[in-house]
């Protein structure tokens, strides 16, 4: 939607079949997104945004909280001066209130996915578990990251040097409280001050 709204937009992946499966998206809604094979731990591009979206929950899924950290410094680097940055994941006070039912996604043709959350280590690692079950099938696959509150993510927000950061319970930016569907946390890389301007 944001580039068929006139936006220069950069997908970013490191797996080439999510970015090949991009690529084919794209091409069908005659969207141009410039679409980039990089490891977030390390990518980079100073200056470069006005905005970065990490959505989805894409964000906690480094083993070392440290690397976790650094997600959130290199956007930062990838911003200008002003540039916001927004990451949506499920936070810590939406899962409790649903934790325990597993999901069930029904897909064509009579397939349908079943989700398993389970909160490891005191509320700090969520392993999410999917079975596929297509044609008598099963298939399945899981995935650990990091939980995180909402002042747990503003903390970490603050401590890659974003300001003005606000919390949201959904994407029309209704509070995030007892009602809230998702945690999204959005920062400002701050305006260069004059004093760094004229150097």
């Amino acid at each position: 939607p944001l580039a068929r709204r006139g936006y220069a937009v950069t997908g970013v992946d490191l797996s080439p079949v999510m970015l090949e499966r991009a690529g084919a998206v794209c091409e069908e809604a005659g969207a141009e997104v410039r679409l980039v094979r990089a490891d977030m731990l390390t990518h980079v591009e100073p200056r470069s945004y006005d905005v970065v979206l990490n959505v989805f929950t894409s964000f906690g899924y480094f083993d070392a909280p440290d690397d976790n950290e650094r997600v959130l410094r290199n956007a930062y680097d990838s911003l200008v001066p002003g540039g916001q940055l927004l990451v949506d994941v499920m936070g810590k006070e939406v899962l409790a209130g649903w934790i325990g039912r597993p999901q069930v996604v029904e897909l064509d043709g009579g397939a349908y996915v079943v989700q398993r959350d389970t909160v490891l280590d005191s509320w700090t690692r969520l392993r999410t578990d999917w079975t596929l079950v297509r044609d008598g099938i099963a298939r399945e696959a899981s995935i650990t990251s990091f939980l995180y509150s909402a002042a747990e993510l503003r903390a970490l927000f603050e401590a890659a040097g974003f300001t003005d950061v606000c919390c949201y319970g959904d994407f029309d930016g209704g509070p995030y409280d007892n009602h809230a569907k998702r945690l999204i946390v959005r920062g400002t890389r701050p305006e260069l001050s004059a004093d760094a301007r004229e150097l």
